[in-house]
């Protein structure tokens, strides 16, 4: 359904004019149907993760306490070192450079945060940790090859499907592992935050990642031939909302029924299979 056909839709359900001189009104109302319709069921994506981490030279994955009159030192024979810090300390790194122009000290740092120093080829890198009171240092891996910062941390790769699918809303189920469903076997796989998803390196393979997105918006730059991107029993039920809104104030009867009808058909919907509980026989869940 395009957008001219909600426009059209729209008139003939007793708009007493045509809707040229209403784009401002008819955009917002537009938006805010799509939005509600697209909860029945949400428009979805599958982003592939080809999940082939690349083994550290070395890796120290414990956590370790950098100490004024103990302070930490590693060194390898590699081109990228990635490490994390907690706490306010100061790291000098030899023989690279920390990437992002970040600064090499930190003052109270909440939680964990990712440092990553890259060389121009393999060389001697060696990370100086230092510090007027003791902070923590975990997850130091150096590896021989370039990539990019968000790629892996220690034993654990880290991906954030914000930042790789459009308009991501949230993530749905199955995931999917050389494609069949899977329940990752380490239980250190996890979903943080909604959307950055951790996996092992150990568990390689191609993962299909099924993601709920959000509609796009519409304006009046839309072109009216532009189709929605709902599915087609969604979009069809688009005109009745969007009368339904239109006609709020001016006449309440006339929205509330074309309310009700968007009511009765959206009960019609087939709604997509939710997942809510999982009992793993393996042990984790």
């Amino acid at each position: 359904m395009t957008i001219l056909d909600i426009k059209n839709a729209v008139v003939e359900y007793g708009f007493s004019r045509d809707l040229d001189d209403n784009d401002g009104l008819f955009y917002t109302v537009l938006n805010l149907a799509v939005k509600e319709a697209n909860r029945l069921r949400p428009i979805t994506e599958c982003v592939t993760i080809v999940h082939e981490p690349m083994n550290a030279v070395v890796s120290y994955a414990t956590v370790a306490a950098n100490k004024p009159d103990a302070p930490l030192t590693y060194a390898a024979t590699a081109r990228t070192v990635v490490f994390e810090v907690t706490g306010s300390g100061g790291v000098e790194v030899e023989g690279a450079t920390i990437e992002g122009n970040v600064g090499a000290t930190w003052s109270g740092v909440a939680g964990w945060k990712t440092l990553v120093a890259k060389a121009e080829a393999v060389r001697n890198i060696t990370l100086l940790f230092s510090g007027d009171y003791p902070f923590y240092v975990r997850n130091v891996a150096f590896y021989d090859v370039e990539f990019p910062s968000t790629q892996a941390v220690g034993d654990i790769t880290e991906y954030d499907l914000s930042l790789i699918v459009e308009r991501f809303a949230a993530v749905a189920l199955p995931m999917m592992k050389d494609g069949v469903p899977c329940h990752p076997e380490d239980p250190r796989t996890a979903l943080i935050g909604e959307k950055l998803l951790r996996i092992p390196n150990s568990e390689r393979g191609t993962y299909g990642i099924v993601c709920e997105v959000y509609p796009p918006r519409y304006t009046s730059r839309s072109s009216d031939s532009e189709e929605l991107l709902l599915a087609e029993d969604l979009a069809e039920l688009i005109p009745l909302l969007v009368a339904s809104y239109i006609w709020l104030d001016d006449e309440p009867e006339k929205a509330a029924r074309y309310k009700n009808l968007y009511d009765l058909a959206a009960r019609e919907i087939r709604r997509p299979t939710k997942i809510s509980h999982c009992i793993d026989r393996k042990g984790w869940t």
